[in-house]
């Protein structure tokens, strides 16, 4: 499981991301209005930003490194940097806004208001305000994967989950639960939901057609927001009552509680992701395979069975090795620098990527 992740730089045309110097968590505080900022692994956490009650929601943006959140008592989106500087309003309206969504690629804002019933969008800067949905329930979870420029929202009114392009054009209704639902978010690797409810207080999963149901954990106390990283495979959540940021594997193992303040009642969470909806191109799963060892010194072997063509990429996404594997043949790294890289095999069944760390002392 990933705990302090590299900076990192994955492949322009497979999975591009975005360089920080550090992995961060954010989340906020629902009563005492606070945002706090932690590292990945939960260490480090400090109150970043205060003044801000009835935090529902907390999405960032990678690539401008801004964090947004829903004021939900001053009905009003706002955004500030990684440092807590620079907080800005986004758009202000007459309700409680109760979820947003950042969809960077299209420099677009999703967001709910109390008891408004419809799904409604702006640009980043607040402008170009539209309703995309309307005669919804209370929508209590938004995901939207921008590569497929497709939005899913969870109706705890209804208790369904629901799908529609992000114009709001053909939606459909792909899952009804037997809870009311809460939050959602998606693994747009595997084409997969993640949702939540407060009934039994459990993380859940489905296709994006509504099938494949699977439970996948049972959590301590009401559980709150989620949130994913496809590339990592692994899943965050709040458990608001208990004062815990949780995360797993997102198959739900390795269950490690990252955060633990008493007494708080936590709300609203996102992470830095390691991947960049703008050049991401994830329609197909790479295919899987295995580096060892890993961590190496000097060479490093695969278990494909065929003839490969092997590429490595720095952490600046510059290409600095190319060369043909047979099988069982190791690959010399010896001329390249200690860190982090990225191994690009081309086979007959496509291109695949894996996270490779050389310690050439």
């Amino acid at each position: 499981m990933r705990m302090l992740k590299f900076v990192s730089v994955l492949l322009f045309s497979i999975l591009s991301t975005i360089s920080f110097s550090q992995d961060l968590m954010f989340w906020g505080e629902y009563v005492d209005g606070y945002i706090y900022r932690a590292e990945i692994n939960g260490e480090n956490p400090e109150v970043l930003i205060t003044g801000q009650y009835q935090v529902r929601r907390i999405r960032v943006d990678n690539s401008a490194q801004r964090v947004y959140w829903a004021a939900g008592d001053a009905g009003e989106i706002r955004s500030a940097k990684f440092d807590g500087t620079d907080i800005t309003t986004v758009i202000q309206v007459s309700d409680n806004i109760d979820l947003i969504e950042i969809d960077e690629k299209n420099d677009r804002i999703y967001f709910t208001e109390d008891y408004d019933y419809s799904i409604q969008s702006c640009k980043l800067d607040g402008s170009g305000l539209e309703t995309i949905v309307e005669g919804t329930g209370i929508v209590l979870g938004l995901a939207v994967d921008t590569i497929r420029d497709i939005i899913f929202w969870s109706d705890n009114t209804n208790k369904t989950i629901s799908r529609a392009n992000i114009d709001g054009t053909d939606q459909t209704v792909i899952y009804t639960s037997d809870y009311a639902l809460f939050d959602m978010d998606i693994d747009i690797k595997y084409q997969t939901i993640f949702f939540d409810n407060r009934t039994d207080d459990a993380i859940q999963r489905i296709d994006y057609t509504g099938l494949n149901y699977t439970h996948i954990i049972d959590c301590n106390g009401v559980i709150s927001s989620i949130t994913v990283d496809c590339v990592y495979d692994e899943m965050y959540w709040v458990e608001r009552e208990n004062g815990y940021v949780v995360t797993s594997g997102t198959d739900g193992s390795g269950r490690t509680e990252l955060v633990h303040i008493p007494g708080t009642q936590f709300s609203g969470l996102d992470i830095t992701k390691d991947y960049n909806p703008e050049t991401a191109e994830l329609s197909e799963i790479p295919q899987k395979f295995s580096i060892y060892p890993n961590p190496c010194q000097n060479y490093f072997f695969t278990d494909l069975t065929e003839n490969i063509e092997v590429s490595l990429i720095n952490n600046l996404g510059q290409t600095v090795l190319n060369t043909n594997s047979n099988r069982g043949q190791k690959i010399d790294v010896s001329g390249l620098k200690s860190g982090l890289y990225f191994v690009k095999i081309i086979d007959n069944s496509g291109t695949s990527i894996k996270r490779l760390v050389i310690q050439n002392d």
